[in-house]
C-alpha cells in the first residue's frame, strides 16, 4: 500500500484497465465539475465512480463486490462489508478494520441504493453527456442496463474476496 496516495486527475485516463469505460458530464457543466466514469473489466466487472471519493464495484451478477467513500475502502465479506480505514503514523500506514453491525449495513445499502437510482434516473433522462468512451461503440445502454438489473432488487453482496496469504 502506498504510503500517501495523490488525488486523482482524470479519473477516465487511469481507468486503463476496463475494456469498456465511458467519461459522464452533467449536461448543464459539461466540461467541468463532477464527471462520472464507468467501465468494465474483461471479466464483467463493473466499476462507477460518482466522484472520485465514491466508488461502487460490482460483481458480473450484480453483486456488490467493493465501494469507496471519502477516506473509507469498503470490501464484501459475503455477510457484512468491512470497512477499511489507513491510519497514517509519520512512520507506518495500519489499515483499521471494523465489519458493518447488521443495522450499519442495511443503512449503507440503503444510501448506496439510492445514491445509484439517482444517477441512473438522471442518466435514463438524458441528464449526462458522454465526454469521451472507449471503444466508440455506445458504452451507456449496457451501463443503463447493468444498473437496471442491479437495482431491480435488493442490493446483494458478492462472496468474500480471497485475502492475501502470508
Amino acid at each position: 500500500m502506498a504510503r500517501n496516495e495523490s488525488d486523482r486527475e482524470d479519473l477516465y485516463a487511469e481507468a486503463t484497465a476496463f475494456v469498456r469505460r465511458v467519461e459522464l458530464s452533467p449536461r448543464e457543466n459539461v466540461g467541468g465539475g463532477a464527471a462520472v466514469v464507468a467501465g468494465y473489466r474483461r471479466n464483467g466487472v463493473l466499476t462507477i465512480y460518482l466522484s472520485p471519493d465514491e466508488m461502487y464495484q460490482f460483481t458480473p451478477a450484480g453483486e456488490l463486490r467493493r465501494a469507496l467513500l471519502r477516506d473509507a475502502l469498503f470490501r464484501t465479506q459475503g455477510g457484512t462489508l468491512a470497512k477499511l480505514i489507513r491510519h497514517r503514523t509519520p512512520t507506518a500506514t495500519e489499515l483499521l478494520r471494523h465489519d458493518l453491525t447488521a443495522d450499519e449495513l442495511a443503512v449503507f445499502l440503503s444510501r448506496t441504493r439510492e445514491r445509484l437510482a439517482a444517477f441512473l434516473l438522471g442518466l435514463s433522462d438524458g441528464d449526462f453527456l458522454a465526454v469521451r468512451q472507449s471503444p466508440a461503440e455506445d458504452v451507456v445502454s449496457p451501463l443503463i442496463q447493468s444498473l437496471r438489473a442491479i437495482l431491480a432488487s435488493p442490493l446483494r453482496l458478492a462472496p468474500p474476496l480471497p485475502t492475501k496469504r502470508r
